[in-house]
């Protein structure tokens, strides 16, 4: 019977033994590889758009700015030795039938006195009033025209047409400024330009208080080197 017991109590410590080696926790293991990253969802619908602002105040007007020399073309001629003469034919390019309607032409005739260059405007009186100078463009020859300056004798009252020679070095210089206008405006629609004639030009040149006749003031209004 003793022995019987023995045995009971035998069994009963080796079933507490192996129940205390079993809940026993382990060492945590090393961490496994990341997984792959699932499939990007489904975009959500587009929200409603915003209500549109009230617009800005328009700015103010800014001022007019000086007109441009895109149209105007400045002609340098050196008459040194061009005198004595009582006729002048100075070559021009880009002039024609169509474009001498529209185009104003201003004619400066100079000389040097005290390191400056002075001009006479022609048509005119000439230097010291002994003659008039007078212009006229021609375009007979299509390839090749010109401005013609013919000097005449003031003396006569009567009779205007005589030519008067020009001494040398009483002229060095003279200077063309050729104002083109744009073409006239179709009858299809309206020209935004305000200058279609010759006319025209000077008017505006006038309004604008530029005297014509003055050669530096024509070429500060429209930047150009003297």
């Amino acid at each position: 019977m003793k022995t019987k017991v023995k045995f009971l109590a035998y069994l009963m410590m080796a079933l507490a033994i192996t129940v205390t080696s079993c809940t026993k926790e382990g060492e945590i293991g090393p961490i496994g590889q990341q997984g792959e990253q699932g499939e990007q969802g489904i975009p959500g619908e587009q929200g409603i758009p915003g209500e549109q602002g009230q617009p800005g105040q328009d700015g103010a007007d800014g001022a007019d700015g000086r007109d441009g020399n895109a149209n105007v073309v400045l002609y340098n001629y050196d008459i040194s030795n061009n005198l004595p003469a009582s006729l002048l034919e100075l070559p021009v390019e880009g002039l024609d039938e169509e474009t001498n309607d529209r185009t104003a032409t201003l004619v400066y005739v100079g000389y040097k006195f005290g390191g400056r260059t002075f001009y006479y405007s022609a048509p005119g009186i000439g230097r010291f009033g002994t003659h008039f100078m007078r212009v006229s463009t021609n375009l007979a020859d299509r390839s090749n025209p010109d401005i013609s300056i013919r000097f005449v004798d003031r003396s006569d009252a009567v009779n205007t047409n005589i030519p008067y020679t020009v001494r040398e070095g009483l002229y060095t210089k003279v200077k063309v400024i050729m104002i083109f206008a744009p073409p006239a405006p179709t009858t299809t629609g309206k020209s935004n330009q305000d200058e279609t004639s010759s006319k025209d030009i000077l008017n505006k040149l006038k309004h604008k208080g530029v005297d014509v006749y003055d050669y530096y003031a024509v070429c500060n209004y429209y930047g150009l080197d003297h």
